[in-house]
């Protein structure tokens, strides 16, 4: 059995005993035992971290529930995931998955995720990066995900903790962004037309008293 036990000194520790029979081997089936071995095991270390990370997951729950960004927890290497609640962006994951790289993120990022990674285990800093993800029905997101280590008494670190927030409209009004630029770049370049780019100068009273050139198009010298 297992319970916590009292030490000559007072202090307390997690025991695990186990009572095995002593049988005299000449002895018929049914005979009763000789006595009885009793060995007991110290397993506090195991009790308490096994506490420990009850305590952590219980504290993760309560804040999944309270936010609505994605949460995560990692293993102190990133090897596994531990937790993730994905505040209806991507799936959850409620067991431990060493799967996870695979699974989220998208492959054209994986190199610069775990090069990230590294980086914060090296220094033991923030991890922060902005990554395309996997979404529950397929589709790809745009994530800014940060984490910071949680260091233990020995100044290791015992775990990572995260939160992801949905930069994908932001990503994708920048990308609009960026092809409404080169259509524009296209054919202000490629017009046969003098085309120029101006901003008005205004004098102290606010009226218009001249203007320059921004930009000039190829055919404005021709």
């Amino acid at each position: 059995n297992e319970r916590w036990h009292l030490r000559k000194d007072g202090s307390r520790f997690w025991g695990s005993g186990l009572v095995t029979p002593l049988r005299d081997p000449e002895a018929g089936p049914g005979a009763p035992p000789l006595g009885l071995l009793k060995v007991m095991r110290d397993d506090t270390e195991r009790r308490r971290a096994e506490e420990a990370m009850r305590d952590s997951e219980a504290r993760f729950r309560a804040l999944a529930r309270a936010s609505s960004d994605v949460l995560y927890s990692m293993s102190p290497d990133w090897a596994e995931m531990r937790q993730l609640s994905g505040g209806g962006f991507i799936a959850d994951t409620t067991a431990p998955t060493r799967g996870w790289l695979e699974d989220y993120i998208h492959p054209d990022d994986r190199p610069r995720v775990r090069a990230a990674v590294r980086e914060a285990i090296r220094t033991k800093g923030v991890f922060e990066l902005e990554h395309r993800v996997r979404r529950p029905d397929g589709g790809l997101g745009w994530t800014l995900s940060r984490a910071v280590p949680i260091l233990g008494a020995d100044g290791g670190i015992t775990e990572w903790f995260g939160a992801a927030s949905d930069v994908t409209p932001r990503r994708e009004a920048e990308e609009r962004l960026r092809e409404s630029e080169s259509r524009w770049r296209g054919l202000f370049g490629s017009m046969q037309e003098g085309f120029a780019y101006c901003e008005m100068v205004y004098d102290a009273e606010g009226r218009a008293v001249d203007y320059r050139h921004l930009e000039l198009n190829p055919a404005w010298g021709r």
